[in-house]
């Protein structure tokens, strides 16, 4: 017996429905949203989804929870009040590495008691300003942060959508849940063993280079769209440094030379 065989009229509406769903997902003309409220209610035409359940999603538990651990990751990202944190925990003078290190501790450390999507938007101005000190690009912090915000999530029943799923099911099944910190041991250890790859790893990716974290550098890589030669660059820059020396901006918030 084949698929085609093994499913019924109904679920063939179902699987349709989803599979339309996500390609509206994937070509990302239109809002998520959107594409999710019109879903639903093409699958309350088609029947798929019974009209007296076609609500009914909203007032599951873990709906409420994930809802409500965005609306405290936005409250504090608001509040500014890692600001002050971040500035205690991350020199101003230590290495890049160093830096590193702590920022995506920190976003690992949030991410186990909040959301990690929210914990994740908390600290990316941070990481922001970080680069700007360090004078490198933002990129050597982002990517690590975001793993660092995956990872963190996995220690807690709260830090991710998932937890909270599986421990719903187990309840379904058992009648018992997980616990809020049942998923700590294994999650610590793949925190520890993520972090500490990303830390160490020798070469980050930056969005247009690599940075050396070993030398304290950038690789050379050129862009497709750099055609000009290199040494029209080079003395270019130079008449440009030439014409700062000689001519200093007068308004003192410009860009620098």
């Amino acid at each position: 017996m084949t698929v085609v065989d093994a499913l019924s009229f109904e679920q063939w509406k179902a699987v349709i429905v989803i599979v339309g769903m996500m390609a509206a997902f994937l070509w990302g003309r239109f809002r998520y949203d959107l594409v999710a409220l019109a879903t639903l209610l093409i699958a309350v035409a088609i029947g798929v989804v019974p009209i007296k359940s076609m609500f009914t999603g909203f007032a599951d538990d873990i709906v409420i929870i994930v809802g409500s651990a965005l609306v405290v990751s936005a409250d504090i990202a608001r509040s500014n009040a890692m600001d002050g944190v971040a500035r205690y925990l991350i020199p101003s003078g230590s290495s890049v590495r160093l830096k590193l290190a702590a920022l995506v501790g920190i976003v690992a450390l949030l991410s186990a008691v909040i959301k990690n999507i929210g914990a994740l938007a908390i600290m990316m101005p941070i990481a922001f300003n970080v680069a700007r000190q360090s004078k490198v690009r933002a990129s050597v912090f982002l990517m690590p942060m975001a793993f660092a915000s995956l990872l963190g999530g996995l220690m807690t029943l709260v830090g991710t959508s998932p937890n909270t799923v599986v421990a719903r099911v187990r309840e379904d099944i058992t009648g018992e849940p997980f616990k809020m910190f049942d998923y700590t041991p294994v999650g610590f250890l793949l925190v520890v063993a993520g972090l500490t790859l990303m830390v160490f790893v020798r070469l980050q990716r930056s969005w247009d280079g690599m940075y050396d974290l070993k030398n304290g550098g950038f690789l050379a890589h050129r862009s497709p769209m750099e055609n000009e030669d290199e040494t029209e660059i080079q003395t270019t820059g130079s008449n440009l440094s030439a014409d700062c020396q000689r001519h200093p901006p007068r308004n003192t918030q410009a860009p620098l030379c």
